[in-house]
């Protein structure tokens, strides 16, 4: 009759290099996985933007259309709106970016090990 041998393998504390480590890629991936919904949230964006374009101009005349838009109040609402669209726009972009760039200096900057730091 055969025995059955039982391995154990001993697991080393993880140090705080290791941590640290795992810290950065979780981060590194976070980072891709928010690009990555960006990208699909703008592809969606543009979409539902044509189909309401094409929605418009299938339900509204041309004739009615070019009337609204000569109107003083509708001219000045839709330049209002675009500084307004063109704010939140840059201020969302230099977020975005500011956050990425955060992202990257902690995951892929190179760093000395920690011994080295504490050595004096």
């Amino acid at each position: 009759m055969a025995k059955s041998v039982r391995i154990e393998t001993i697991e080393e504390p993880t140090g705080v290099e290791d941590v640290t480590r795992s810290v950065r890629e979780l981060a590194r991936r976070t980072r891709e996985l928010g690009e990555s919904v960006a990208d699909v949230a703008e592809r969606e964006l543009a979409m539902a933007i044509r189909i309401s374009a094409r929605v418009r101009d299938e339900v509204i005349s041309e004739s009615k259309l070019a009337e609204a838009r000569q109107s003083p109040l509708s001219a000045k609402l839709r330049q209002d709106a675009h500084e307004i669209v063109d704010v939140v726009a840059d201020v969302g972009t230099v977020l975005a970016i500011s956050t990425v760039d955060l992202f990257q200096n902690f995951t892929d900057e190179r760093r000395p090990p920690l011994d080295r730091l504490t050595e004096s």
